[in-house]
């Protein structure tokens, strides 16, 4: 849809995708929680419980945090010095 509107003249392409990417979402709600909807069920849950919980480092700090800290410093080494970074 957005390349369809990109042809005309003076149509941005980037408005166009943000646009179509709102309809298409509420298209989807609208499915899900209407007209496809089992009349005898509800609209099904995204969010799953995780059967247990993470593992905490210092307090409320996660084991994820370190880890992310520490691939984002390496990621950042390995292309500071590179023709692509």
């Amino acid at each position: 849809m957005p390349s369809l509107a990109r042809a005309r003249p003076n149509v941005s392409e980037l408005i166009t995708t943000l646009r179509v990417n709102f309809v298409a979402a509420l298209m989807v709600w609208w499915v899900a929680t209407g007209h496809w909807l089992d009349p005898s069920g509800h609209a099904p849950s995204t969010a799953a419980r995780m059967p247990m919980r993470v593992p905490e480092v210092w307090g409320i700090v996660h084991r994820g945090l370190p880890v992310a800290v520490i691939l984002a410093l390496l990621l950042a080494g390995a292309f500071a010095p590179t023709r692509r970074g």
